[in-house]
């Protein structure tokens, strides 16, 4: 029974990852971003979209002191979901895993397919993708979510958010005065 629930979210979050990943790689949007979370019992996974700029103000190799510094502090955020995201206390959700594909900031990354960078009419453009995963001890209780992306991120001014919760599905808008995402689906 869990396995049949876990491939029905698999097979509904399959096309959401990639509407997310088109709009991202697609548009390449400054200013706003792309984030998908899926609710599957007592696990919450959630990715986020959006280019580079809007998290560290450049997206090529950082050239000075200061960019590198910026590089560094995004790092940081990005590396705890615990710091981007918030649950109902009462649902004693925890973060469990994080990744992104922001390089450190002494890299020297050439190569496109990994790096997220790509052309777009002879610039190059880097993009970010970062995911997040969390365990909660009582998802019963899992009403909200608290996103500090556009405190942590001040280029983000808006987070096109899709959230799939068990059979349902909702969509939000955030900015700076509506950072609060419903779980209800």
């Amino acid at each position: 029974m869990k396995l049949t629930r876990l491939m029905s979210v698999m097979a509904i979050a399959a096309p959401l990852g990639s509407f997310a990943s088109a709009q991202s790689h697609g548009a390449h949007v400054h200013g706003e971003a792309d984030l998908s979370v899926v609710v599957d019992g007592d696990k919450i996974s959630i990715t986020l979209f959006s280019a580079m700029y809007n998290i560290v103000g450049f997206e090529r190799a950082p050239g000075t002191d200061a960019e590198r510094a910026e590089l560094d502090e995004a790092r940081t955020f990005l590396g705890d979901g615990a710091l981007l995201f918030s649950f109902d206390v009462s649902a004693g959700c925890v973060s469990m895993a994080s990744a992104h594909n922001i390089p450190t900031a002494d890299a020297h990354d050439h190569d496109e397919a990994n790096s997220g960078e790509r052309e777009h009419g002879g610039h190059g453009h880097r993009d970010l993708e970062a995911d997040y995963s969390f365990e909660c001890a009582n998802p019963s209780r899992l009403t909200r979510m608290d996103t500090k992306l556009l405190a942590a991120f001040p280029r983000l001014e808006k987070v096109k958010a899709v959230v799939l919760n068990g059979n349902n599905q909702s969509s939000a808008v955030l900015t700076s005065e509506t950072d609060l995402l419903s779980m209800q689906g």
